[in-house]
């Protein structure tokens, strides 16, 4: 854009700095855009589940909560799943896709303030259950964000709903999740901007989730979410979906004590996920379940995690669990439930929950997460709590 173009959008700032960055893979342009909202307090939506696959969102990992849904119709939007921009708050006139103009001169906090997000879902062009929203924002007029609450007020009052931005794009940040090629506009889990005149909002609820996956189409790739269903008998989770994620195959096996186990070749940072109702550890205390040794007669290095709609607990490295009974090829482990609080309450209490906001009734979700980038077969029976 020429200069002079960039004037009179309105204050858009240095456009052209680090134009030149010789990096590759790595896009130091500036650019004109325009973001909404979606994911906070009374919103029906989440920024859990959305289309990319990377289900609950640990505000610890990763970018945390300063995430995004991509506009399906951008030039850039294939492979964007996890693909990190850095944003700012661009004070300017804007419009919305049926021309509706907008004054945002006046609303940002900072417009030097940057913040990084990562693409965890889309927002699609064609929606049919949320058309009139959806093509307002999302058909490619503005380079268009839906950010997450989190993020959108570090730049201004979520009471605007939509502001101009200026973002780049940085792929030497990208981070594994079910990348279905970059999201699917198809998705029932990609971002749909809700009926108001001025914000927006993410379809990835948590109704989509029970479907099995994040999306009511599957993806494309044989890493993506699990079919759904019960998987382990005999055990609690025989009421849970299953949501695993960034796999190559599952099976099922014999496990401890005779029981049916489960086992899935987990690919990097992959992870067996269930999702059940809230309120099931809710009067618990203990957490106990068998995992197959690894090829070194270990117990598999990897990490338990509860999480809830409302953010995740602490996650515990299963190597540092101390109850430990060694039964052949299994190991059964067992775990006070607490010992997921982040600030470390009584293991002989009921659960209490993750925190002050996040009590023992919200927690919905257990995951068996693979540390590192490379694969690892994991197999799991015998899950129980009491």
């Amino acid at each position: 854009m020429p200069p002079n173009l960039c004037l009179l959008a309105g204050l858009l700032l240095l456009l052209a700095a680090g134009l030149q960055h010789t990096e590759a893979g790595v896009d130091w342009q500036w650019r004109v855009g325009r973001a909404t909202n979606y994911g906070g307090a009374g919103d029906p939506w989440t920024i859990h589940y959305g289309s990319c696959g990377y289900y609950y969102l640990d505000p610890t990992r990763n970018k945390g909560w300063d995430v995004a849904a991509l506009s399906d119709a951008v030039g850039d939007f294939t492979g964007s799943c996890g693909r990190c921009y850095e944003i700012r708050c661009n004070p300017m006139h804007i419009t919305d896709g049926y021309g509706t103009g907008m004054d945002r001169t006046s609303v940002c906090y900072d417009p030097s303030k940057t913040v990084t997000v990562m693409i965890t879902d889309s927002c699609p062009c064609n929606y049919p259950t949320n058309y009139y929203s959806n093509k307002r924002w999302c058909c490619g007029d503005y380079y268009h964000f839906d950010l997450s609450f989190w993020t959108y007020e570090k730049l201004a009052d979520k009471k605007w709903g939509v502001i101009g931005k200026m973002c780049f794009k940085s792929s030497l940040e990208q981070y594994q999740g079910n990348d279905g090629g970059g999201g699917s506009s198809s998705s029932s889990s990609s971002s749909s901007s809700s009926s108001s005149s001025s914000s927006s909002s993410s379809s990835s609820s948590s109704s989509s989730s029970s479907s099995g996956g994040g999306s009511s189409s599957s993806y494309s790739s044989s890493s993506s979410s699990s079919s759904g269903g019960k998987k382990l008998g005999g055990s609690f989770l025989d009421y849970w979906h299953d949501l695993s994620y960034n796999f190559e195959s599952t099976w099922s096996t014999s496990g401890a004590d005779g029981t049916t186990g489960f086992c899935a070749k987990l690919q990097g940072y992959g992870a067996m996920l269930f999702k059940g109702d809230q309120g099931s550890l809710n009067g618990k205390k203990m957490l106990t379940f068998a995992v197959q040794k690894d090829s070194n007669g270990d117990v598999p290095d990897a990490t338990i995690q509860l999480s809830s709609p409302k953010g995740s607990c602490q996650a515990v490295d299963l190597r540092s669990v101390k109850s430990k009974d060694w039964k052949g090829d299994w190991v059964q482990l067992k775990l006070p439930l607490n010992k997921f609080n982040w600030f470390g309450a009584n293991d002989n209490d009921n659960f209490v929950g993750c925190n002050d906001q996040i009590g023992a009734w919200d927690v919905d979700t257990l995951e068996f997460k693979n540390k590192w980038s490379g694969g690892q077969t994991f197999c799991l029976s015998n899950v129980q709590n009491w």
